[in-house]
């Protein structure tokens, strides 16, 4: 995607090629390649016989065969060390053949990363000293530079990770970094861009949302970010290169200025195109086909025009007549962003995909118009129906202008499932806080379409309360909800939890949950137990680095993906509190919390009922009884991690076992035995007595 205007400029990074060291000359002088980190000085030729260097370079001591190899080499020193006196070496310990060749390539790939461990990159000397290495242990060079390539990627990719998961990943000093640290590291060019590909695009893609989320980008972030993407040659998604470019506009707009519009003119057949009656409105001087300037236009296809200095072009598509717009078949800018899908001298009629660029051609549309009456509506509403025209006064400066209204089947999906969350057994307070959180997202909704600000809307969610309480099923209808009222474009909930988050190795979970989002965005992300990320099973803080990570990871991809991504964390009330308060950006994220008590014994006992009634049995009155007072039972003496309707649902299998059980010696057994339970059949399950 190319921005036009003054966004047309690039930036480029130099990246340095790196060349393979050269052999070695017998008396190993080697002169530097790169200066050394500070503190740590290179090798001459007298240091390869001290103990100290090779006490650096050496010490795996993982077997004694490798021990006996790597003292060798340092009492005798590179130069006075052949392949011949190595492989006796071995030989002594039993090791031949495969497993020699095992064993030296080890050696040489322990050097490489102590190498690497002590000073952070590879210097000349170094470099120098693996080459010479190489050759003194008889290696193969193929698979000596691919354990050398190992290590570096792996050190590489380490160190670069937590530069690109930065806000300023895309800045030319986060880019000088990586290209030093690739010099550093002696990883090439093309390498480096191979190994940061996947990375670099989520950077991009993350941070491209972030800026639609702003709903505003100058134009030199957008040309950085497009310098990024022409440097990794990365993707962007179709739609949102539109939104982007909608952001840049109404950046422009607010400073006052208004964008060069290039628009692409189709014509029906054969029609000539002439700029009639009203082409006293724009300067001729201002419209360019082919870099020359125009008063008449004759066009058989298509020509490209552009709208500047607020002067709107008029375009008939018969000589014959003098009207503003005429049969105009469709005009549309390259981008995507305006779409004139009717055109009159009093209404000029625009559909857009987003109300991004609802709001970006609304704003242009006043600039070069003024008071003209126009019609706003998003493709979504011209499915179904036609925009309405706005009257004249919605189009004043002093007015904001007014987006056709949603379809009402939108309205009819949330109202099925608001009655879909009351016929849930219990959970009144539950039920109020959701209704609550509707109405007002569906006020911020219409004060969006009217033009006011919101401020920033917080969908996120903070779920407290025992097991079986609901939160899963209320977060799924939340979830739909969410797409209902177009805050979500998706309505999945992705169930997760600690194991999915976090991995064993640091470094991979940040990949291990960036996976999890990704399956999660545009819908809602359920973390339960979510306490577990910070701490020990009771949520306290401790040391883990990994679920720290994690945490890091999620709160990132929240920002980046503010309109694509809900995320409701739950668990027990205590150490979900404690989890929030370890992390000031969990605090600040999370602002809304819901309660969910423990089910009273009459509600344990209609969810009883209720599953017993969708399974196909039917309760005895004894059975009733019997499950009554045991549900009360279970209730008075619950704890901390009282089960509820779990408890319920194993209560009701486990019944369901029992009657199985009791009739398994009847050789003639009814229907109405098949599906009654009776009072025997009901126990509590042992872990909650």
């Amino acid at each position: 995607m190319r921005l036009g205007g003054p966004m047309e400029h690039y930036c480029s990074v130099s990246l340095p090629v790196l060349a393979r060291p050269k052999s070695v000359p017998n008396n190993w002088i080697v002169a530097e390649e790169s200066a050394a980190a500070p503190g740590v000085q290179p090798f001459q030729v007298r240091d390869v016989r001290e103990r100290s260097f090779f006490a650096r370079v050496f010490g795996s001591r993982t077997s004694k065969a490798e021990t006996a190899v790597e003292d060798l080499i340092a009492q005798r020193g590179l130069d006075n060390v052949d392949v011949v006196a190595i492989d006796n070496c071995l030989h002594e310990y039993g090791v031949r053949d495969r497993a020699a060749k095992a064993v030296l390539l080890r050696i040489w790939r322990q050097t490489v990363e102590r190498f690497v461990a002590t000073d952070g990159n590879l210097d000349g000397a170094e470099a120098a000293f693996l080459e010479r290495l190489e050759c003194v242990l008889g290696l193969d060079q193929a698979a000596a530079d691919n354990e050398r390539d190992s290590v570096l990627s792996a050190e590489f990719l380490a160190r670069a990770r937590p530069l690109l998961n930065r806000s300023d990943a895309i800045t030319e000093e986060t880019r000088s970094a990586i290209s030093r640290l690739a010099t550093q590291l002696r990883v090439s060019p093309d390498k480096q861009r191979s190994l940061l590909k996947p990375l670099v695009q989520a950077a991009f893609d993350s941070t491209c949302k972030y800026w639609i989320g702003k709903r505003r980008v100058d134009c030199d972030t957008a040309n950085a970010l497009m310098s990024f993407k022409d440097e990794y040659d990365l993707s962007i998604v179709a739609s949102e290169g539109n939104q982007l470019l909608a952001c840049v506009l109404l950046s422009a707009l607010d400073s006052g200025v208004l964008p060069p519009q290039k628009v692409d003119v189709l014509l029906n057949g054969d029609e000539t195109c002439y700029f009639s009656g009203y082409s006293v409105l724009f300067e001729p001087r201002k419209v360019h086909r082919n870099g020359v300037s125009y008063d008449s236009l004759q066009e058989i296809d298509r020509g490209v025009l552009y709208i500047t200095d607020k002067r709107l072009l008029f375009v008939g598509s018969s000589a014959t007549k003098t009207m503003r717009f005429s049969s105009l078949a469709r005009t549309f800018t390259d981008n995507g962003a305006l779409v004139i899908q009717r055109a009159t001298g009093k209404n000029q009629h625009f559909v857009f995909n987003d109300d991004l660029n609802l709001e970006a051609a609304a704003r242009i549309v006043q600039d070069l118009c003024g008071a003209k009456k126009l019609s706003l509506a998003t493709d979504k509403s011209m499915a179904s129906s036609k925009a309405t025209p706005i009257p004249r006064e919605a189009t004043e400066p002093s007015q904001p202008i007014k987006a056709a209204t949603s379809p009402p089947k939108q309205s009819q999906v949330v109202q099925s499932l608001l009655k879909e969350l009351d016929a849930l057994t219990g959970l009144a307070v539950v039920k109020q806080e959701v209704r609550s959180l509707i109405n007002y997202l569906r006020v911020q909704r219409l004060r969006l379409e009217q033009g006011l600000p919101t401020g920033q809307i917080t969908n996120h969610l903070v779920f407290t309360g025992n097991p079986g309480t609901g939160k899963t099923t209320v977060a799924r209808l939340l979830a739909k909800l969410y797409q209902a009222m177009d805050f979500l474009p998706g309505g999945q909930l992705i169930e997760t939890d600690r194991s999915s988050l976090v991995a064993g190795y640091l470094g991979q979970t940040a990949i291990k949950t960036s996976e999890v989002v990704k399956k999660a965005l545009g819908g809602v992300l359920f973390i339960d137990e979510a306490y577990a990320l910070a701490g020990g099973e009771h949520g306290t803080p401790d040391t883990d680095s990994y679920g720290q990570e994690a945490i890091d990871t999620l709160l990132k991809a929240m920002e980046d993906n503010r309109d694509q991504l809900v995320v409701i964390v739950a668990g027990y009330t205590v150490p979900m509190q404690q989890f929030l308060t370890s992390n000031p950006g969990l605090q600040s994220r999370f602002t809304r919390f819901i309660d969910f008590p423990d089910y009273m014994p009459k509600e344990l006992l209609q969810i009883f009922s209720d599953l017993s009634s969708r399974q196909g049995y039917t309760l005895a009155d004894d059975a009733l009884q019997r499950a009554s007072d045991l549900l009360e039972q279970a209730y008075q003496g619950r704890g901390e991690r009282f089960g509820n309707a779990r408890l319920v649902r194993t209560m009701f299998e486990r019944a369901t076992v029992r009657l199985s059980d009791r009739l398994a010696q009847d050789a003639d057994i009814t229907r109405e035995e098949l599906t009654t339970l009776h009072a025997d059949d009901i126990e509590l399950p042992r872990e909650s007595c």
